[in-house]
């Protein structure tokens, strides 16, 4: 029986390749029965970045196409926090991928899959632009400074199934840098600011579980409370593991529950040599201070919003 086809797109920089694989190869062990197309869009790729990355996907009999460019209008566009400027890249989706795909799942790559995602074959997104999970509670502030009334979502960018024709028709209309210009002052999530403002109006909720973001797992979850009849249960089986904290899994300095899964996928990828490294001296007292938290908190003290549930989850 042929397998269906699901394409996926992610933004990487060359020295983000590696992680890249880790999230493609969760993808691919979780999801043998799908065949995926992945499109990867960067400004700048080796050829030895390429040249394993490639070879990788290609082992598991999926496809990979680099859509490389300058890009040079992201420079022109506004930076803030620790965002990269390549996640503008996203805006130009509906640009650079065939007509013929109807369907894109567009994902960070400082995620894991841990799970199959062959349900989202089954939602009927013609009445919507996108599917995707609601960011933290924080995001109320997103909709207020974006005039996005309270009552519509805000999800998080890190994990979005996108209906491309509503894509193409926002591109055509040029909808993204209309909404960029009128708001420009009020841009701090960068193009997750923008998707949402766009298709404030056309977008479908998914359960939590289709991307735990590193909040969901504090001891103070920071989700909001409609989700908490399915956060127990999405903590303990995530379909999608979403690292967006400042440490990353690949970091010595993080305390995430799965982190162990990072290094589980490394393993299948040509990067398994890599061995994790520490920033920098300041990453020491962070450490120190961290588990020091750990200790006070079961003393029941401290309940920190950043400290990370035990890892019974991993």
């Amino acid at each position: 029986m042929k397998k269906p086809t699901i394409n996926i797109l992610c933004v990487a920089s060359d020295n983000y390749i590696q992680h890249a694989g880790v999230t493609l190869a969760s993808l691919f062990e979780n999801n043998k029965d799908i065949h995926f197309v992945v499109y990867l869009m960067t400004e700048y790729i080796s050829a030895p970045s390429k040249e394993k990355l490639k070879g990788f996907v290609e082992s598991y009999d999926n496809e990979i196409i680099f859509i490389q460019d300058n890009f040079e209008i992201i420079n022109t566009l506004p930076l803030t926090g620790n965002w990269s400027k390549l996640v503008y890249l996203k805006l130009f989706i509906p640009y650079y991928i065939p007509q013929t795909v109807k369907r894109l799942l567009i994902i960070d790559v400082d995620i894991i899959f841990n799970g199959s995602i062959r349900e989202l074959l089954n939602i009927d997104m013609d009445k919507y632009a996108l599917a995707g999970v609601e960011d933290y509670d924080a995001s109320t502030d997103h909709k207020k400074r974006l005039g996005i009334p309270d009552d519509k979502s805000y999800v998080n960018g890190g994990f979005i199934y996108a209906n491309m024709d509503k894509w193409r028709d926002a591109y055509k209309q040029n909808l993204f840098f209309s909404f960029l210009k009128k708001h420009k002052d009020h841009i701090i999530c960068q193009e997750q600011d923008i998707i949402n403002g766009v298709f404030q109006n056309e977008i479908y909720t998914l359960p939590i579980k289709w991307n735990m973001l590193s909040l969901f797992f504090a001891y103070r979850p920071r989700c909001f409370k409609k989700y908490l009849p399915q956060l127990e249960e999405a903590k303990k089986n995530p379909l999608v593991i979403h690292f967006c904290e400042i440490y990353k899994p690949w970091e010595k300095e993080s305390f995430h529950p799965y982190r162990s899964l990072y290094f589980k996928y490394l393993k299948l990828t040509p990067w398994k040599d890599y061995k994790p490294s520490i920033r920098n001296w300041k990453s020491y007292i962070y450490i120190v201070i961290t588990k020091l938290k750990y200790v006070i908190h079961k003393t029941g003290i401290l309940h920190g919003n950043t400290l990370f549930t035990p890892s019974k989850y991993k």
